[in-house]
């Protein structure tokens, strides 16, 4: 009777997971309906020396989408970069591949395609910005502003920041209304840990260059592309900032030396 009981759990148990299991697949196929977002980033980034190179990203990694380069290349979490923009025409432009794997990577999939014209730099803005402020290396408080400028004096329409190596919602952004200057509000928690690695710069839409998925899909794709134009890299450090319960106490030490005719501090 009591191995029965067991048995009877065991069943149940296993039952009961299988239901959860057939719960998440279905969510997560419902999931698929909506439509699907790809998004490609192609970046510039400002060399040491005046020279630049370029990059790719998939900037909507999914686990239930392959996203194929024309030269076979898969865009997943990692980006390529280090690219001269003749590879960059060669390898890039052309036709992708959407792979869809709407039950998972294990599951069955389908094959989408769309066209990614090739574009002239001369199209788009592309002058590298200059960081004024701070110096590479240079330590910060924890609120500190970025200012940059154009060396021909031009004033492009977008402004951009790249923060690398920051926890979402570590730091704040506020861009000043016009101008190229940003605030940058550092947590507490950061301060002191981690150097800030940041960029600069604008973003242009390459949707223009992009050709409809084919063929129809019956999930709707939304299919984007950028171009961003980045500054040389700055590294500061956020040096953490006296407490104000410390602050307060090295006052009244100093008013009560003061009053006391004791020197406290030498």
């Amino acid at each position: 009777m009591k191995h029965q009981r067991s048995w009877s759990r065991a069943v149940r148990f296993y039952f009961k997971w299988i239901g959860i299991w057939i719960g998440i697949v279905a969510i997560f196929t419902a999931s698929r309906a909506s439509a699907v977002s790809v998004s490609l980033a192609l970046t510039q980034y400002a060399e040491p020396g005046g020279g630049v190179s370029f990059g790719i990203r998939n900037m909507t990694p999914s686990v239930f989408t392959q996203l194929l380069a024309p030269d076979g290349t898969q865009l997943r979490f990692t980006p390529v970069e280090g690219l001269t923009f003749s590879e960059l025409n060669t390898r890039y432009f052309g036709d992708w591949t959407v792979r869809e794997f709407p039950m998972g990577p294990a599951g069955p999939s389908t094959d989408y395609g769309f066209t990614f014209s090739p574009f002239s730099l001369d199209d788009l803005f592309h002058e590298t910005p200059v960081v004024t402020t701070p110096m590479n290396g240079a330590n910060v408080p924890s609120s500190f502003e970025v200012r940059w400028l154009y060396p021909s004096g031009a004033i492009p329409a977008s402004r951009l920041i790249e923060r690398i190596n920051v926890i979402n919602g570590a730091v704040q952004t506020t861009f000043a209304p016009t101008g190229f200057s940003l605030r940058l509000d550092v947590d507490r928690n950061l301060q002191g840990d981690v150097p800030i690695v940041l960029r600069v710069g604008t973003t242009s839409s390459l949707n223009a260059y992009l050709g409809a998925v084919m063929p129809a899909a019956s999930v709707p794709h939304s299919i984007q592309a950028s171009f961003r134009n980045l500054s040389l890299q700055t590294t500061v450090q956020v040096v953490p900032e006296p407490s104000t319960t410390i602050l307060i106490g090295a006052l009244a030490m100093l008013t009560i030396g003061q009053r006391s005719g004791r020197r406290v501090f030498t």
